[in-house]
């Protein structure tokens, strides 16, 4: 079976930097498949990357090596990182963006990448993507085992996920923790929470976010009238606000990061 390695970083398309990658991959493996998931994570945005990574891994083949580069420490002591976790692969720098896909109740392995014969001979201290990440995981996918690439790694960094807070009896505060290019704005509310207790024993669920009461549940964004701010469970399993044709984003001048009050009740 052709192998695919799919690469996720911040380094936009007006530079040489992606297609370098795909150089040094291709000169090592030129069997191998290349994916763009995407490269306009904003710049050194370690949670938006890991974000991207956990809402679409799961949709390749199994094997699938990702790369996510979103390194802001570069060229310093910070490890970069092999992972294997549910039959995928992940190679990223050891900033926490793995954490955002591992979940460590389930079995993993994670080594830290110090077996340097599979980098470029000549490695820059700025471009640890093209020099380490991008030969590892050509070699990887060329049927290297994963052993090879380094010792075992058990202190990788950890970020925790925001999680919903409980305020009162059927009040949380939750938080927005990613806008997509069209102004939806991603929640950490599961769509699990909105499935199993709102729609199975709550009469209203409604959010209140930047002085604003929203409170209509519908299952696509068409179905609210144009401009109008509605609730959804997207694509990547959560709740968001959106806006038929319209950005909730500008709608609302509300950003990542910006906190908001659930109700069910």
């Amino acid at each position: 079976m052709r192998r695919i390695i799919a690469l996720i970083t911040d380094f936009g398309e007006s530079d040489y930097f992606v297609g370098s990658i795909k150089g040094v991959i291709l000169s090592i493996n030129p069997d191998v498949e290349i994916v763009d998931i995407t490269h306009g994570i904003t710049p050194f945005d370690i949670f938006e990357a890991g974000f991207i990574l956990r809402s679409s891994y799961n949709y390749f083949p199994h094997k699938t090596i990702f790369i996510t580069i979103v390194d802001p420490e570069v060229g310093s002591k910070r490890r970069i990182l092999l992972a294997y976790y549910k039959n995928y692969y992940f190679i990223a720098p050891d900033n926490g963006i793995l954490s955002f896909v591992i979940d460590e109740s389930e079995e993993s392995s994670v080594i830290s990448v110090t077996s340097s014969h599979y980098f470029l001979p000549r490695i820059s201290s700025t471009f640890h993507g093209r020099d380490i990440m991008a030969p590892v995981s050509a070699w990887l996918s060329k049927g290297i085992s994963m052993s090879s690439f380094g010792e075992i790694c058990e202190d990788w960094m950890r970020l925790k996920f925001p999680e919903l807070k409980k305020i009162d009896e059927g009040v949380y505060e939750g938080e927005i923790i990613h806008v997509d290019r069209f102004g939806n704005l991603i929640t950490n509310v599961p769509s699990s929470l909105i499935n199993t207790d709102i729609l199975g024993n709550r009469k209203v669920l409604k959010v209140e976010v930047a002085g604003r009461v929203i409170d209509k549940l519908k299952n696509t964004y068409s179905e609210g009238n144009v401009g109008e701010t509605i609730l959804v469970i997207g694509s990547s399993d959560f709740l968001e606000i959106g806006a038929f044709l319209q950005s909730a984003e500008k709608i609302l001048k509300v950003k990542k990061g910006d906190k908001f009050r659930l109700y069910l009740l």
